[in-house]
């Protein structure tokens, strides 16, 4: 015994500090291949994260590239053994999607990870909320992620990292709430100078959490009400009032052929062989899954795909059929069939082909000049004396003469509205008691 267990000792750190079991792999094409996690992969170059650095790769010097098991089916299987009675759970499966599961990547289900995390045991909301400012952060979202390192502040009072790089964060909020205000008076005078086509499109894309409590009650309605009624009055001139374009990035309603196959389906080296006894999975064409086409993510189009199968012995297999989004084509696919082996999850069988159906919801985005807003003047006037009052309180705002704290205050370690419907467990993709 006192053999074996120094061995299972060094086996046990081995296998603690391994790579991935199912790491993702690009091929060039002179041969080379690398194994690692993919970090970024656009039209033009992809990126991978090896254990010695980080490699961009143009994307025509790329033979394939082969998206690791775990992509989704680890996350999945953390996602889905989630159990309020072990939080570190919660906070593990965040900081496994904001690493090594970065392709699942969902900032709504990774800031509930945080929340549920923080919430169940406080003694985690110091790391969770520090992980979440920071993917908010990233994401644009500087006010949440502002109120995200108060939380943590909460958590751990005092903290000197968490200060030092709450203040430049602070300081843009600030920054960007007087801006905000100083647009809200103008287009309150054009509003009252009866140019509402100028005023709309400054007032849709405030936030009224920004401003203070005493502009927003001089208007009478909610804010968010409020700038519907101007919308409303103002026929749009990109649209005509139609509210529905032609979608800018549709080669075809709602596909875009493969730039990896030139819309073959298959490997240029595939191509070139054309052996009709080759297996699906030698030559398909990684990008599009042997479609030859893509669904376009700017009209978020939808459609369904046929996946076929060689029979099993002498016994026929039925195809699977998966409803797949535009950019979410892969996960669909990876749900029914191993994409390392081209073989069905449920019994082994081989894919023999793959079959896009029609598109729907394609060719057609709304209107990013109105946001599908609908021409459709209320019978009232505008409340010119509401309208002339908030503009008055802001006035006073922007020229220093109140001041006011557009952050706000977090009185507890966790976004309370996040967690308070008590869904904790995952369960087929949604959040359930």
């Amino acid at each position: 015994m006192r053999r074996i267990l120094p061995a299972l000792a060094c086996l046990i750190l081995v296998l603690a500090t391994a790579p991935e079991a199912f790491a993702d792999r690009i091929v060039l094409k002179n041969g080379k291949a690398y194994e690692g996690t993919i970090v970024e992969q656009t039209d033009a170059l992809v990126k991978i994260r090896t254990a010695k650095a980080t490699l961009s790769f143009q994307m025509d010097q790329v033979a394939s590239v082969e998206k690791g098991e775990w992509a989704l089916g680890e996350l999945e299987k953390r996602l889905s053994a989630l159990d309020p009675s072990k939080p570190g759970a919660y906070l593990d499966a965040a900081r496994y999607m904001a690493g090594p599961g970065r392709e699942g990547f969902d900032l709504p289900t990774f800031l509930r990870l945080c929340e549920i995390a923080s919430s169940l045991d406080q003694g985690l909301a110091f790391d969770a909320q520090t992980l979440l400012a920071k993917e908010l952060g990233a994401a644009g979202e500087k006010r949440a992620a502002s109120r995200a390192m108060r939380r943590a502040l909460v958590a751990r009072p005092g903290d000197a990292g968490t200060l030092r790089a709450l203040e430049p964060l602070n300081k843009e909020v600030v920054r960007l709430a007087e801006l905000q205000m100083k647009n809200l008076v103008t287009a309150l005078d054009e509003v009252l100078c009866d140019s509402l086509d100028l005023a709309a499109p400054k007032l849709q894309p405030m936030d009224p959490a920004l401003m203070p409590e005493d502009v927003l009650r001089e208007l009478k309605v909610p804010f968010e009400k409020f700038t519907a009624d101007i919308r409303s009055r103002v026929r749009c001139k990109t649209c005509a009032g139609q509210r529905i374009l032609k979608c800018p990035g549709c080669v075809t309603p709602g596909e875009n052929v493969c730039k990896a196959c030139a819309g073959q389906g298959r490997t240029p080296a595939a191509v070139a062989k054309n052996d009709p006894e080759a297996k699906f999975g030698e030559t398909v064409c990684l990008a599009c899954h042997g479609v030859g086409l893509e669904l376009c993510k700017e009209c978020k189009a939808t459609r369904q795909i046929t996946i076929e199968f060689k029979p099993i012995g002498k016994k026929p297999k039925s195809p699977v059929v998966v409803n797949a989004e535009a950019g979410r084509e892969a996960e669909a696919i990876n749900k029914v069939v191993d994409p390392k082996t081209w073989r069905s999850r449920e019994d082994g069988g081989y894919v023999s082909g793959i079959v896009a159906g029609s598109v729907k919801g394609g060719g057609e985005i709304t209107c990013p000049a109105c946001q599908g807003a609908i021409y459709s003047p209320p019978m009232t006037p505008i409340d010119s004396d509401s309208v002339q009052a908030t503009r008055d309180a802001a006035s006073k705002y922007v020229e220093g003469l109140k001041t006011w704290d557009p952050l706000g205050f977090e009185p507890a370690a966790y976004d309370q509205d996040v967690v308070r419907d008590g869904c904790f467990r995952r369960q087929k993709g949604k959040w359930v008691k």
